[in-house]
């Protein structure tokens, strides 16, 4: 598993360091995002690994489907649950990239005392975007096992315009109107809730997601024939 995923860094070395110079544009595109630090800091850093991840696992897909990985694989010994995983597995790699560039460039801004706005990451903002960036590929990877990268291109595009404006409106939105009798209840109930209990609740629902959708996503590409 971990060979494939190091195929796909391989490949992708050059669109990997890319991502740093896209995760530096986005900071200077949002410098006048509304909301307090950490309603904002949350909203942009979510943006930025959607964006990312994004743009690594379409690049590594479509790779893969013009090299016809898929029927190379097939005939060696490698199950088809493993591809599958690994590519599951490849999204929070690609994560962590896209985190470790954040943390790095908003450390240089600082440090050279730049004109520049920047956020320090948060764990609100390290759960929002691991919830949309895990919410967003479950919906897509059962899509792109089904259907191929280039048929479920458009799927991917429209989820990845969702997630990427989602986060900032949803941020803006709470912001703004978080005297809102229905978003005042939801705050109040997660105030009143103990970290461990919050944690705890998160992790399982992030589990449960990705469990139903690599399920999904083994079980359609088993079914699959080259």
């Amino acid at each position: 598993m971990f060979s494939l995923i190091l195929k796909d860094l391989f490949v992708l070395k050059r669109y990997i360091l890319l991502t740093a110079v896209f995760i530096a544009a986005m900071l200077l595109i949002f410098q006048n995002i509304s909301g307090d630090g950490a309603f904002a800091g949350a909203a942009i850093f979510t943006a930025a690994m959607v964006a990312v991840t994004y743009m690594l696992i379409g690049n590594a897909c479509a790779y893969a489907e013009k090299s016809k990985e898929d029927v190379i694989f097939n005939s060696m010994p490698v199950s088809r649950a493993t591809i599958v995983a690994s590519r599951y597995l490849s999204v929070y790699v690609f994560f962590c990239i896209g985190m470790a560039f954040y943390l790095l460039i908003t450390a240089l801004i600082n440090l050279a005392h730049l004109p520049i706005k920047v956020y320090p990451l948060t764990l609100e903002g390290l759960i929002g975007a691991l919830f949309a960036v895990t919410l967003m590929h479950s919906i897509y990877l059962p899509a792109l096992f089904k259907w191929g990268y280039v048929k479920s291109r458009m799927i991917s595009f429209v989820l990845f315009f969702t997630f990427f404006f989602g986060g900032n409106f949803l941020a803006e939105y709470i912001y703004q109107n978080w005297n809102a009798a229905l978003i005042r209840s939801l705050l109040e109930f997660v105030n009143s809730q103990t970290e461990t209990a919050l944690g705890i609740g998160y992790l399982l629902l992030l589990l449960a997601i990705l469990a139903l959708s690599l399920l999904i996503s083994v079980r359609i590409y088993r079914k699959k024939e080259f």
